[in-house]
């Protein structure tokens, strides 16, 4: 199988669009070559039939000639479910066999500096490699963010996996969430730690002591909890706070929407 790739999921038009955006990230951070193996990643782009518009399409074709559109509809189990069969679509990720490590990336994140470093912490046989997410880890419980995840991809684990979760008491009601399912399967043993600059939300900017023109340096991935980048109008961008400084609300979804408008021929948006 081919080396590394990246995947990500866009379930309507709005997932689209961030999932547009983080490949530019992706390509302008350098986490699109391989320079050590001299190979270039790419991206797959799950999607759903029916929900993406054309326009969209060709955008995320334009984005990077690494981009690969992949149809990943639910299951009928699934279908009809709402969340469910948007949430665990991730799961399909463990079929791209045609990789030996595939990094799945939510489609909310944004790549800063290059992440081809992260492959170097493989995950053990079977198990999955992510950062100790932060607001868990703040309130006293340990357990791996699956915004960011690296796994070895295996139909058998797939396969094991959505019959574990059709199996689940919560399955099927509120409160049952992809990241908790995951931790539950892989907690301990079988979680390669990542370390915790790989994957920082964007809360968590404006709770550090430090410059967060620092934090930006040091961080190679932002992970956009609560409202997505791509829901915002121009009026509401007006609404949030002004102040100066990259640990605001607005200068990060700035720092987005700078990404989203770049075209690989043109200036390239500094986050320096």
């Amino acid at each position: 199988p081919a080396q590394h790739a990246y995947a990500c999921l866009a379930i309507n038009n709005g997932y689209m669009r961030g999932c547009i955006t983080l490949t530019k990230s992706l390509d302008y951070s350098g986490s699109l070559v391989d320079v050590q193996a001299k190979r270039h990643l790419d991206v797959v782009i799950f999607h759903l039939k029916g929900e993406i518009s054309r326009p969209l399409f060709a955008k995320a074709l334009l984005a990077s000639n690494r981009v690969q559109l992949l149809e990943a509809n639910a299951t009928s189990r699934l279908a009809g479910r709402g969340r469910y069969a948007h949430s665990f679509l991730k799961l399909r990720v463990w079929l791209l066999t045609q990789y030996r490590l595939v990094m799945f990336l939510d489609t909310d994140t944004l790549a800063l500096h290059s992440l081809t470093p992260a492959f170097g912490y493989a995950p053990s046989k079977g198990g999955v490699t992510a950062a100790t997410d932060l607001y868990g880890l703040i309130h006293g419980w340990v357990a791996f963010n699956s915004g960011l995840m690296i796994i070895e991809p295996n139909a058998a684990t797939y396969d094991q996996l959505m019959h574990t979760l059709f199996r689940h008491p919560q399955f099927g009601k509120v409160g049952l969430y992809d990241m908790d399912f995951l931790n539950q399967q892989f907690h301990g043993q079988t979680w390669t730690r990542l370390p915790s600059n790989f994957h920082v939300q964007n809360w968590f900017f404006g709770m550090q002591g430090v410059a967060p023109s620092q934090l930006l340096s040091s961080t190679r991935l932002i992970h956009f909890a609560g409202d997505k980048p791509w829901q915002f109008t121009a009026e509401q961008m007006k609404m949030l706070p002004q102040e100066r400084g990259w640990g605001t609300a607005r200068s990060l979804i700035c720092l987005w929407y700078a990404v989203h408008t770049w075209r690989p021929a043109r200036h390239k948006p500094n986050w320096q």
